[in-house]
C-alpha cells in the first residue's frame, strides 16, 4: 500500500514538474508602456484655436529587447463616453525604453478631417497584428490627450478683409477736346488685409441721373497680396468694349473671391468721387483725332554672329514709337521679306502697350531670331506697323525707304552659324527648392536646374528632360524647354524645369533622369547627362502631391 501511494506522489510530483517546465512564449511576459505623447507641426490658419492638421508623436516602449508592434488611435467628441477607431498605424518595431522609435500619425488630411469641436484621443499598443491590447494611454494619463480642438479645413479659413484701396483714370482720348471721352483706362488697386487671394471685379454703371447700375465688364481671375501696388488693374471703358453714349455715368466696382458670387467690398459713385460723373461719348461723337504718330527710330543690339561671316543667328530690333500728343496705348505688328522679294510677311505683333508724347522711356524691342523664328541664310527687310489700341488702322508704318537700319540685315540659321562645329557639354545638374511636407524623403515637387556649356561663342539652345523608374530601362519624355541663351562657359545662363505640378506629378517611385541638349533646326541631341555622368540624376525619391 505504501508503495502504491508514493507511487502516486511520485507521479503527482512529476506532472507539476512538467507544467512548470512547459514551453511558453517569453514575450508574454514582456511590459508594454507609452512612455510620453506630444503634439507638434500645428496648422490653424485662421488662429481661432482649431487645428485643421495635428501630428499626435508617441514613444511606445517594451521592457527588454525589440518587438513589432502596432498601434491604434482612437478619438471621441470631448465629454462624451464612447471612443471610435481613426486610424491604425503600419507595423514598427520598438527596442526597450529607446526614444529614437517614436512615431506620428496625422490628424486631418490626407486622413479624416473631423469637424469643428474639442476632441479627447486614446493610444492603444497591440504586439504585431495580435488583438489584444497590450498598452493603452488617454486624457487620464496626460491631459494633452483632452480637449483638442480640431476643425476641418474647410472650416480652417483665415478671416480676412478686402478693400478697394484706389481707383483713377488714365489714357483718355478727347478728340474734340470737349472733355467727353470717347475712350478711357479705369484704373483700381484691391487690397487683402492678409496673405494672397484670388478674386474677380465686376464693373458697373449707371447714368448719373439713374439709381440702378448694369454690368459693364468681369474681369478674368487675378491675385490680390495684402497692401502690394503690383497688383493693380485696368479695364478699358469704350472700344472695344462697349461705348458710352454723350452723357455722365457712374461707376461702381465690386471684388468677388474666386468661385464666389458673392462680393466682399464694393465701391461706387458715394464711396470715390473718381467713381462719379465721369464724361463719356461714342467715338462717332468724338470727330477726328489730331494726334500724330511716328517712329522715331529703329536700331539693333545683341546681334551674335559666331562664325564671324556677317550673318547673324539673332539679333534685337529697337523702336521708339512717339505721339503728338498725351499717352496711347498701341500694338506694333513687324513684318519682314527677302531683300529680293517684295512682298512682306507677318513676323511678330507685339502685346498692347504705353507711349507718352516723345518719350525716349517708352522703347521696346523685339527678338529676331531664336527664340522667335529662325531666319535662313540671306538678307532681309523689315517694315513697323504701328496700330492703336483696338485698331486695326496704320497709325504710321516704318520700312527701309524711311530707316536704312531696316534695310539689307543678314541672318542664317543657328546651325549655319557653327552651332555643329561646337562642342556642348551639362556641366553639372543638382536639385533645390524641393517640398516634402510629410518628412518621408519623397519629395512632391523639386526644380532640376542644369547648367550648359558650349566652347566658344553664344547659341540658343532647348533641354529635352527624360525620365523612368529607376528599376526601368526605357525612359520617357518628361518635359521640352523652349529655346534659351547659353554663352561659353557661363553660370549665369543656368536653367530649371519643375519636377511636380503644375508639370506631370510623379507617383511614389524612385527615379532616374535624364538632360539632351539640342539646338534649332536640328534633331541631334548635341550633350547629354544621366545617373551615369551625375549622381544628382539617379534614384530621384517622388511621390504624388495626394501621397505627402
Amino acid at each position: 500500500m505504501r508503495h502504491f501511494t508514493f507511487g502516486l506522489l511520485a507521479a503527482t510530483i512529476f506532472v507539476i514538474s512538467a507544467c512548470e517546465k512547459s514551453p511558453s512564449d517569453p514575450a508574454d511576459n514582456l511590459e508594454y508602456s507609452v512612455f510620453e505623447t506630444w503634439w507638434d507641426t500645428d496648422v490653424d490658419s485662421d488662429n481661432d484655436g482649431y487645428y485643421q492638421y495635428k501630428e499626435l508623436n508617441f514613444d511606445v516602449d517594451v521592457s527588454s529587447g525589440s518587438e513589432l508592434v502596432t498601434v491604434k488611435v482612437y478619438y471621441r467628441v470631448s465629454g462624451t463616453t464612447t471612443y471610435s477607431l481613426y486610424t491604425t498605424t503600419p507595423e514598427f518595431e520598438i527596442t526597450d525604453y529607446s526614444y529614437e522609435d517614436a512615431k506620428w500619425v496625422a490628424i486631418g488630411a490626407p486622413n479624416t478631417e473631423l469637424a469643428h469641436g474639442t476632441y479627447d484621443f486614446m493610444i492603444k499598443v497591440f504586439r504585431g497584428t495580435s488583438t489584444t491590447v497590450k498598452a493603452e494611454y488617454g486624457p487620464d494619463d496626460d491631459s494633452t490627450l483632452g480637449q483638442v480642438g480640431i476643425e476641418s479645413s474647410a472650416e480652417d479659413t483665415p478671416s480676412v478683409i478686402y478693400s478697394i484701396y484706389n481707383a483713377w483714370w488714365t489714357n483718355e482720348v478727347d478728340n474734340d477736346a470737349d472733355y467727353y471721352y470717347q475712350y478711357a483706362r479705369l484704373n483700381f488697386d484691391a487690397d487683402v488685409s492678409s496673405g494672397t487671394h484670388t478674386v474677380y471685379a465686376k464693373i458697373g454703371y449707371k447714368s448719373s441721373s439713374s439709381s440702378v447700375y448694369t454690368e459693364y465688364y468681369t474681369t478674368p481671375e487675378f491675385d490680390i497680396t495684402e497692401s502690394a501696388t503690383s497688383d493693380e488693374q485696368w479695364v478699358s471703358i469704350g472700344s472695344p468694349n462697349l461705348e458710352l453714349s454723350h452723357g455722365l455715368y457712374d461707376f461702381r466696382i465690386e471684388l468677388f473671391p474666386a468661385g464666389s458670387l458673392t462680393a466682399v467690398v464694393t465701391a461706387d459713385a458715394e464711396d470715390d468721387g473718381d467713381l462719379s460723373s465721369e464724361a463719356f461719348e461714342f467715338a462717332a461723337e468724338d470727330g477726328e483725332s489730331t494726334e500724330t504718330y511716328t517712329v522715331y527710330n529703329a536700331w539693333w543690339t545683341d546681334a551674335v554672329d559666331n562664325d564671324s561671316d556677317g550673318y547673324t543667328w539673332g539679333r534685337n530690333l529697337n523702336m521708339d514709337i512717339d505721339c503728338s500728343d498725351g499717352t496711347h496705348d498701341i500694338y506694333v505688328r513687324l513684318l519682314y521679306k527677302t531683300s529680293a522679294s517684295g512682298s512682306y510677311t507677318e513676323y511678330f505683333t507685339t502685346g498692347v502697350f504705353s507711349i507718352t508724347d516723345y518719350s525716349t522711356g517708352d522703347a521696346i524691342w523685339i527678338a529676331v531670331g531664336s527664340p522667335n523664328a529662325e531666319l535662313s541664310n540671306s538678307t532681309y527687310d523689315f517694315k513697323i506697323e504701328v496700330y492703336k489700341s483696338g485698331g486695326s488702322t496704320v497709325m504710321v508704318m516704318a520700312d527701309p525707304d524711311e530707316d536704312s537700319d531696316l534695310n539689307d540685315i543678314a541672318f542664317e540659321y543657328v546651325i549655319e552659324d557653327g552651332a555643329l562645329d561646337q562642342s556642348f557639354t551639362v556641366y553639372n545638374s543638382w536639385w533645390t527648392d524641393s517640398v516634402d511636407s510629410d518628412f518621408d524623403g519623397y519629395d512632391r515637387y523639386a526644380k532640376l536646374t542644369s547648367d550648359i556649356d558650349v566652347a566658344s561663342g553664344i547659341y540658343p539652345v532647348s533641354l529635352k528632360i527624360w525620365y523612368k523608374l529607376a528599376t526601368s530601362t526605357t525612359y520617357t519624355t518628361y518635359y521640352t524647354t523652349p529655346a534659351y541663351k547659353i554663352s561659353n562657359s557661363s553660370e549665369a545662363d543656368e536653367i530649371w524645369v519643375a519636377i511636380g505640378s503644375p508639370n506631370t506629378e510623379l507617383s511614389h517611385n524612385a527615379y532616374d533622369f535624364k538632360v539632351e541638349v539640342f539646338v534649332p533646326h536640328n534633331s541631334g541631341v548635341l550633350a547629354s547627362s544621366d545617373k551615369n555622368s551625375d549622381s544628382d540624376l539617379g534614384s530621384q525619391p517622388f511621390e504624388y502631391s495626394s501621397e505627402d
